[in-house]
């Protein structure tokens, strides 16, 4: 024995040296002073069957069960990073490194599970790590087979209770620690896996929260019926105030921690899956519909004339010129020179000269090619219209007029996350991550797949050989032919690509994203500071790092890893009905981006070329178009295959009448309602997809009349004496105000900066403007001329941009969703600057919520169904029953209440399926 790492309630640890194997091992000996010879024996064997059950990484392995001298002695594996009590101690630590640690002690309970056994005494002190930070589940000695007899433990003696930290209560079969046992527990009952997911969750929340959820401050010799009490109470501790806990995984656990067991998680997997999901970095889909428009602003490239820039080949010189001269350059920069506009006019010089080049190559035929590049001026012409420079010139990639581009339907996708091509093109590792389902193998032109030991595939290397994530967050290199793992790495954080070469992962952590060496070190290139989304991937060679992130204001960065060039473009984002971003490298210097420069819901491939310094060659130019209501997504590129995600979108309002739901008419299908007038004759909604341009529609969906007095305006909002907008186009915001005739009545200037992206709500009297700046947003309200000086509360939910936010009819209350995966919806008064929170049990996850005239509230979200989850329309009054109005597996993205029972909405659904693109 070497030194004393511990005790506890059935003996003490050492760490010890193993001279046969020649290796550290923990060596647990048991107190004679609490337990007679025979229950020690025991209690130690029982405890060394039971671990050795469980082959599990998560596991501590057991080595032997000695019996020395007449002591009893366990040997087993080492954890040299101590207790999980231990590493909480050692600094504070982010909420998502302790979802980390719990979700690989989880994987190890659960694999317990698996073979029958139940722990029964599951806490901090008994979660360990190794070396590495790799937690570990310990200390089987109160495990049991399930439904086995409880065995008689002699003479056992209770011992001394000095705090619920370490006492061990055992009264007849009750055998835990107090404070993290399970209500049936507690009082005597038979106990199962969980059992141990109640335990399971009282110490990870009180890892999160800083205290424990059920906290009682009797007497140890009443604590176990107060634990009873507050369990039922079902009343738990909130979050110490110096911690930040997201209400999304909090209501995870929350639902662990359920009195009765049948309203717990199905299993450990199922709860580890949700918690494994709801601490990723997220897409964005619990947003409504809309667009998600990619622009992009470039900065650099010399000013030739266009004059000399075409010369007189294959007649098509005096085509081009009529679109692109001197004179329609200088009306193009007549609004004031400025670099956004130099470049625009500098890359439409260089396109009219490639146009021509293009031309003269293809003098001798090809009437294919001819077309293509004819529809390539056109496009030219629609570029150099536009009004707004900052989006991307919708010009078609020039070299592709006339190439053979053969489409190949690979199938259906649901929502995955990677569908990656073999270096030969012949077969695909398709991972969900969303879902957790495990990787397979497909061979293209065959039905047949098979599974891949991966929870995530990131890239197919030359060979064969596939790198991915395993189980347990580690780097992974796997012979999907052989079966076999051929190396495994260690790393820290969200993972987004590895490089061909495996020296250099991207990932994500603590907001940023970092290029670093696998072998450790410091990043290659300097944080980048991205939101919670995206999608990045290593160039071929492993030389250059595309990161697309975003969503409003996003960006794309390509890293040159080698000259430390970074390219950083700026893309205007609108809403998109598919919530799907994604970037795929054709080459070295080329990768295709997906979204549209247009205010149509569609998104097209684009191509983006850089030089030898990463530096931008070309401007981006369309790959593909995408047919209205469809997103194209490029997802991995090889052997001159393009392998694309295409989603189609269809959209639907419905009428609500009580318990009697209608479809309106196809003439509606293209309007999202808003609001409806002061009558409730009509509704007012957008009509495209960045909600600039907006309609009247009829209840009944039959007619539909734009109103152009709000072209060009922002959350638009239908009011008794008329209409509102937000005009965003100047520096600062403005609030516009519309008599019934759309005649202009008011224009205020709103003290938000423009990037702050300020939303507009009205009530029957007052309007309020809600915008943030950091983590801090600011509410001004607008009664009849005067704007009120700007509120700042202090909510950093109510700061989030694109939460939903409601505001009550009297202009008082506002309403907004705590975040994804929470069936919370809060209530902040802003007047008294109070917030209360309503909890539905109808909506498991709200996603929207609308006041009705009653004082309850319409809500939208999802609630979970055996075979997954369908979406919902609940209805709440104003003494919290609630009634299902509408189900269907098309999500809510708009609705206007016309009065307790009646409600117009719309709804989304997407299809998905895998397309190949052979490029010759």
């Amino acid at each position: 024995m070497i030194e004393l790492l511990g005790a506890g309630s059935t003996g003490r640890v050492y760490r010890a040296r193993d001279t046969g194997l020649v290796r550290e091992v923990a060596l647990k000996q048991i107190d004679p002073g609490r337990w007679n010879v025979m229950t020690a024996q025991m209690l130690l064997h029982r405890e060394a069957r039971a671990m050795a059950r469980v082959e599990h990484a998560a596991v501590i392995r057991i080595y032997d069960a000695p019996i020395v001298a007449g002591e009893l002695f366990v040997a087993m594996e080492l954890a040299r990073g101590g207790t999980l009590v231990a590493w909480m101690k050692a600094r504070p630590r982010r909420w998502r490194e302790v979802v980390q640690v719990f979700l690989e002690a989880g994987r190890g309970l659960a694999a317990a599970h698996q073979v029958g056994l139940v722990h029964r005494d599951i806490k901090p002190s008994n979660i360990l790590l190794d070396a590495h930070g790799r937690a570990k589940i310990g200390d089987f000695g109160l495990a049991r087979m399930f439904g086995a007899a409880e065995a008689s433990d002699g003479d056992a003696k209770e011992p001394a209770a000095a705090s619920f930290d370490v006492s061990l209560t055992r009264t007849g079969a009750i055998a835990g620690t107090l404070p993290y046992m399970a209500p049936e527990q507690l009082s005597g009952g038979p106990v199962d896996a969980r059992a141990d997911q109640f335990s399971f969750c009282v110490a990870l929340w009180e890892a999160l929260c800083g205290r424990r959820p059920f906290w009682v401050s009797l007497d140890a010799g009443r604590a176990a019926e107060a634990f009873l009490q507050a369990i039922a109470a079902g009343s738990l501790e909130g979050p110490r105030d110096d911690l930040r806990v997201p209400r999304r995984i909090l209501a995870l656990v929350r639902r662990g921690l359920a009195a009765d067991r049948a309203r717990r998680w199905g299993s450990m997997d199922e709860l580890l899956d949700a918690l494994a999901r709801a601490a990723r970095p997220r897409r964005m889909w619990w947003i409504g519909p809309a667009a998600f428009v990619l622009g992009l602003s470039v900065v650099t490239s010399a000013v030739r004339s266009p004059e000399h820039a075409v010369p007189a080949r294959c007649g098509k010189r005096d085509q081009i010129a009529a679109v692109w001269n001197s004179e329609v350059r200088a009306r193009y920069l007549s609004g004031g020179v400025n670099p956004a506009a130099l470049e625009d006019a500098g890359w439409f010089d260089r396109y009219a000269r490639e146009l021509e080049a293009a031309y003269t190559a293809s003098c001798t035929g090809a009437p294919q090619r001819i077309g293509c590049l004819d529809d390539a001026v056109e496009d030219l012409r629609i570029a150099i219209a536009r009004t707004e420079r900052t989006y991307w010139p919708r010009l078609r990639a020039i070299d592709r007029c006339g190439a053979a581009m053969r489409e190949q339907v690979v199938g259906e996708f649901v929502a995955g996350d990677f569908a990656l091509l073999s270096p030969d093109g012949r077969q695909l590792a398709m991972s969900d991550r969303t879902h957790r389902t495990s990787t397979i193998i497909r061979e293209l032109g065959s039905s047949r797949s098979r599974p891949l030991d991966l929870a995530l595939a990131l890239k197919w290397l030359r060979g064969g050989s596939i790198v991915g994530v395993d189980d347990h967050g580690r780097i992974t290199v796997v012979d999907p032919a052989a079966h076999r793992t051929i190396r495994t790495f260690d790393t820290a954080g969200n993972l987004f690509d590895v490089s061909s070469d495996l020296s250099r992962v991207a990932r994500w952590a603590d907001g940023e994203l970092s290029i670093v060496p696998l072998a450790g070190g410091a990043p290659i290139i300097a944080p980048v500071a991205v939101a919670e989304w995206g999608k990045g991937r290593f160039s071929p060679d492993g030389r250059r790092f595309a990161m697309l992130s975003g969503y409003e204001n996003s960006m794309l960065y390509i890293d040159d890893l080698v000259s430390k060039h970074r390219e950083a473009l700026a893309l205007r984002v609108h809403w998109h009905n598919t919530g799907v971003i994604d970037v795929s490298w054709l080459d070295p210097t080329s990768l295709v981006v997906s979204g549209s420069a247009t205010n149509e819901i569609a998104g097209d491939l684009w191509r983006v070329r850089v030089d030898a310094t990463g530096r931008l060659a070309a401007p981006p130019q369309i790959l593909r178009r995408a047919e209205r209501d469809t997103a194209l997504v490029p997802k991995d590129a090889q052997a001159g295959k393009l392998l694309i995600m295409r989603i189609r979108i269809a959209m639907q309002n419905i009428s609500l009448d009580g318990e009697s739901t209608a479809p309106l008419p196809d003439s509606a299908s293209r309007v999202r309602p808003v609001a409806a007038d002061g009558a409730h004759r009509r509704v007012l909604g957008a009509i495209d997809a960045s909600e600039t341009r907006w309609a009247w529609m009829s209840l009944d969906g039959s007619s539909v009349e734009p109103i152009a007095a709000l072209d060009g305006l922002h959350d638009a909002v239908a009011r008794s004496s008329g209409l509102s907008a937000l005009d965003l186009r100047s520096e600062l915001p403005v609030y516009i105000a519309f008599d019934e005739a759309g005649v202009e009545v008011m224009r205020v200037p709103i003290e938000a900066a423009r990037g702050a992206s300020p939303t507009l709500r009205c009530g029957v009297s007052r309007c309020v403007v809600k915008w943030a700046t950091g983590d801090v947003a600011f509410v001004a309200t607008i009664e009849g001329r005067t704007v009120g000086a700007p509120i700042r509360p202090e909510q950093p939910l109510l700061a989030f941009p694109r939460a939903f936010w409601e505001i009550a009819p009297d202009g008082k209350r506002i309403a907004f969703a705590t975040l994804p995966y929470s069936n919370t919806l809060e209530l902040y008064d802003l007047e008294h600057t109070v917030m209360r929170h309503v909890t539905s049990v109808a909506c498991e996850e709200v996603q929207h919520a609308w006041f009705l005239p009653d004082g309850g509230f319409v809500l939208s979200g999802t609630r979970r169904l055996d075979a997954g989850y369908e979406f919902v329309l609940v209805r709440r009054d104003a003494t919290g029953q609630e009634h299902v109005l509408w189900r269907g597996d098309a999500w809510i993205s708009g609705g206007v209440p016309l009065d307790d029972h009646r409600m117009i909405t719309s709804t989304v659904s997407r299809q998905w399926s895998l397309e190949m693109l052979e490029m010759q």
